[in-house]
């Protein structure tokens, strides 16, 4: 799913992992007495290494990648489709990578069927679901049909999450997630658009409001001393 190239999940998770082992590998120099010079250097490039190292080694990256391609199949309501994976080589760390993909596998083969269920109940409630000329409710299908209505709450979401501060923590993380590995007509992200609407747009909105009926624009600026 996510084999035309990295995943943008896997360097979420390996940055979320530095700050902690940067302060475990500082704590071990400093009870070692280990020098500032190679401290340093340890945390500046060796905790980088030993990180990026281990995601690689025991096969995260490789799962990390193909749930990135799950999770944005899901976003964009594709049938979640998983292939094989055949080892490179054969290693003590190949091991792992197998297993990592076989239980992402059986998860997105478990995910694949509640959608194929959801195809036939908009087969039978056609009019509580969405059709493009891309989606037709039929046996062989691509797309999932959305439920009608599914965009409205998902815009009341992103306006009220961005006010309990999940825009940052949330939302961008997600759109970074639809884009990755995505070409072609795949390139743009359906939450950008989405974040475009409900968010970029208001807010030029009540921006070009306040330059329209602001004191300078309407000559005020003098009678607010008064």
């Amino acid at each position: 799913l996510s084999e035309n190239g990295g995943s943008a999940m896997t360097g979420l998770i390996a940055g979320s992992l530095i700050p902690p082992t940067m302060k475990f590998v500082s704590n071990i120099c400093s009870r070692f007495h280990v020098t500032a010079t190679m401290t340093n250097i340890l945390l500046g490039g060796g905790v980088g290494v030993l990180v990026g190292g281990f995601m690689h080694l025991s096969g995260l990256a490789l799962g990390f990648g193909s749930l990135t391609g799950v999770i944005r199949s899901l976003m964009r309501w594709k049938m979640v489709e998983m292939g094989n994976y055949t080892a490179t080589e054969h290693s003590m760390f190949s091991l792992p990578r197998i297993w990592i993909h076989r239980v992402i596998r059986g998860v997105s083969g478990l995910i694949a069927s509640i959608q194929r269920h959801l195809c036939q109940i908009s087969a039978s409630q056609g009019s509580y679901f969405y059709y493009s000329s891309a989606v037709s409710p039929t046996t062989n299908f691509d797309w999932v049909p959305v439920p009608i209505g599914l965009g409205f709450l998902h815009g009341c979401f992103m306006v009220y999450g961005s006010k309990i501060g999940m825009y940052h923590s949330l939302f961008l993380p997600l759109i970074l997630l639809e884009m990755d590995s995505a070409g072609g007509k795949e390139s743009a992200s359906i939450l950008g658009a989405m974040d475009e609407c409900a968010l970029v747009m208001v807010c030029a909105g009540i921006c070009a409001a306040n330059l329209i009926a602001s004191p300078y624009a309407r000559g005020e600026r003098g009678s607010e001393g008064c």
